[in-house]
């Protein structure tokens, strides 16, 4: 919703941050304030550069984490700053592998793989 609301601010200034704002419940849980927090930061480092450095990507992730912070979104997630470091990790890690390119393998006349 973040990058629609700036899509939209930069078309007509006095547009309402509210119309972008999701209406339902925050986070009640460690798992949900996860899946919060993947979602946006999948979204996030896709958009990235492919040849974006580590340090690049961690800091894609602090920065949505923290805005998530800074919003109030895991107020009532419970989850702690250990955890929050331990989470900015394992995504870091996923987006590595995710960037990983692979070779392209060889096929059959009928563009199955042999």
């Amino acid at each position: 919703m973040g990058y629609f609301f700036h899509k939209a601010r930069e078309k007509n200034i006095k547009i309402n941050e509210k119309d972008f704002r999701y209406k339902g419940p925050i986070p009640q849980s460690k798992e949900t304030a996860i899946l919060m927090l993947a979602d946006g930061c999948e979204a996030a480092l896709r958009a990235m550069n492919i040849n974006a450095s580590d340090k690049e990507a961690l800091e894609t992730i602090s920065k949505i984490i923290y805005a998530r912070q800074k919003d109030g979104q895991l107020e009532e997630s419970n989850l702690s700053k250990g955890e929050i470091f331990l989470i900015k990790r394992a995504f870091l890690n996923v987006w590595k592998r995710i960037r990983h390119r692979r070779i392209q393998y060889p096929t059959n006349k009928n563009n199955t793989f042999s």
